[in-house]
């Protein structure tokens, strides 16, 4: 059976092959020349858009995407046809769904826009602030982590994650920090990139402190709650290892979902060094990092 599209939107940042290599891969099929390809990335430099045009994608939406701005580009490309849908205005924000969020007292976090992003979903909004805390608590140390180590790829990668998720609660301030860390994809020397580096510490530090009493999450300095059970670990080795063993890039997904519990029990070393083989894609090093863990831990993999 073959499938048909509307358009496609295509994400930049993808492990394996990314925006680039697919759109192209896209276009030699004779089928698709006319199809619309939209790019998406949180890169919104004059080179990039260039970059996305030349592989022959036919235009470019920046990162955190604003759904009525979406809305407008699918409308601009995707021919009209016999189709049903119903209008709902990404601006509707319902003022009372039983979730009380007064978030607005935090310097630069605007939660409207934030509530824009999930289209005024609050408990979706709720999710994805928790989830902030837990992914982006660690996120300094990494990037000092990978910079230390001269890993550039790893430390790009964090950054360009960083300026993504901020923005998609309504980190404005992070997110423009985390911009600014661009100066690691340009090779800058290290005396250039301390000081944005410092810059989106402290206010990563302070939005990260503000959002923890907000939503009554503990600090990582105090004492929370415990970390994985004796059963959670090795069931999430195994599927790591599942995943790592068949090349899947769905690795990645896995480790992202469960970096709490990888991070509490493999150890900060050892973490960072999965972190950062699985990051840039380096499935067989991964695996070969996991196995060596696992044995450690004691833990059967298949």
């Amino acid at each position: 059976m073959i499938h048909t599209y509307d358009a496609v939107l295509m994400d930049m940042q993808v492990p394996g092959m990314d925006g680039i290599a697919a759109t192209r891969a896209i276009r030699r099929e004779s089928r698709h020349q006319s199809l619309p390809i939209i790019a998406m990335t949180a890169n919104a430099m004059r080179t990039d858009q260039e970059r996305c045009l030349a592989a022959g994608m036919n235009d470019y939406v920046t990162k955190p995407i604003d759904p009525d701005h979406l809305f407008r580009f699918l409308l601009k490309w995707i021919a009209p046809g016999h189709r049903r849908a119903e209008r709902q205005s990404a601006m509707s924000v319902p003022r009372d769904d039983g979730l009380a969020l007064d978030l607005s007292v935090i310097d630069g976090l605007d939660v409207v826009m934030g509530l824009r992003r999930v289209l005024g979903k609050r408990p979706h909004y709720h999710k994805l602030l928790h989830a902030f805390i837990h992914n982006q608590g660690a996120i300094v140390a990494e990037l000092e982590s990978a910079l230390r180590t001269g890993d550039r790829a790893t430390a790009e990668r964090l950054a360009h994650i960083a300026q993504g998720v901020s923005g998609n609660i309504g980190a404005t301030v992070v997110q423009g920090l985390a911009a600014e860390l661009r100066v690691i994809r340009e090779s800058s020397p290290p005396t250039e990139i301390s000081q944005p580096l410092d810059a989106f510490a402290q206010v990563q530090t302070r939005l990260l402190s503000a959002l923890r009493q907000a939503l009554s999450e503990p600090s990582k300095t105090c004492p929370g709650p415990p970390g994985p059970s004796a059963g959670e670990l090795p069931a999430i080795l195994v599927l790591l290892h599942d995943f790592l063993a068949d090349d899947d890039a769905q690795a990645r997904q896995c480790f992202e979902s469960h970096r709490q519990a990888l991070r509490f029990g493999l150890g900060e070393a050892a973490y960072l060094d999965l972190a950062r083989a699985i990051g840039q894609c380096d499935y067989p090093h991964a695996l070969e990092k996991l196995l060596a863990e696992a044995a450690r831990l004691g833990v059967a993999l298949p």
